[in-house]
């Protein structure tokens, strides 16, 4: 799953958007900007249909900017 159809097939927060000039791989990344942390709400989601008994696995990858402990 990646962003290269933009956020088509997710459902993303209104502060998330698409980049093209940072990404891990592909050629965009998605992107959020949270300016109030207590009141920001920071979602990015996708349905993705699997089989009842069958393993997955799921990773991806995180950079940040700016970001300051509480």
């Amino acid at each position: 799953m990646s962003f290269e159809s933009g956020f088509d097939g997710w459902s993303a927060g209104t502060n998330m958007s698409i980049d093209r000039a940072v990404f891990h791989s592909g050629e965009n990344s998605a992107k959020v900007v949270v300016k109030d942390p207590l009141k920001d709400t920071v979602y990015l989601s996708r349905r993705i249909p699997v089989t009842g008994g069958a393993a997955y696995a799921a990773s991806c990858w995180i950079r940040t900017e700016g970001v300051e402990l509480a």
